[in-house]
């Protein structure tokens, strides 16, 4: 079974708006056709780096859909962070604030 990418996606949606303009982005990220073209179908995931490589390009050269790019970069730098273990650390319950623990106020 397929399962395209967000990145397959996004060269997906490069190339319906211009195959030229899918080209120019892969190029530009350091991508060659053949890997573009097998990301774009789902027969491919790209590594971290090139999805990261991308996403910038797709800014830079097609910012019509810099909106799907930074969707990509933020799934790419968590998934770095989650493979480098550099995980947040859950906080415990901030203390109510005094607004939200004030009496009623009269009707």
């Amino acid at each position: 079974m397929v399962q395209l990418t967000t990145a397959g996606r996004l060269l997906e949606a490069l190339n319906v708006m211009s195959p030229a303009a899918r080209d120019a982005v892969a190029l530009a990220a350091g991508l060659s056709a053949e890997r573009a073209d097998a990301a774009m179908i789902g027969a491919l995931r790209l590594s971290l780096s090139e999805q990261l490589r991308l996403s910038e390009a797709t800014i830079v050269l097609a910012p019509k859909l810099a909106r799907h790019a930074l969707r990509l970069r933020g799934q790419v730098l968590a998934a770095r962070s989650y493979e480098a273990r550099e995980l947040v650390e859950q906080h415990s319950e901030t203390p109510p604030q005094r607004w939200e623990v004030s009496p009623r106020l009269p009707r």
